[in-house]
């Protein structure tokens, strides 16, 4: 799994998109798909903790 960060990146910063339409736009992987591109070298820790972020809202927020 290649995350693309430049592209959430837009989405986070540059963009009019609400938290709820880039978790579902983007399929914010599991945290467990997270830690695995981390530990591969594939994701910094900044982005994955933005990442990490996303979920736990979307988590919280969308999926009950």
């Amino acid at each position: 799994m290649i995350i693309n960060t430049k592209e959430i990146e837009y989405l986070l910063f540059d963009s009019d998109f609400s938290i709820y339409e880039i978790c579902v736009e983007c399929e914010i992987p599991s945290r467990s798909s997270l830690n695995n591109a981390r530990n591969r070298k594939r994701i910094d820790n900044l982005t994955l903790a933005k990442l990490t972020k996303l979920q736990n809202f979307y988590n919280k927020n969308v999926t009950r």
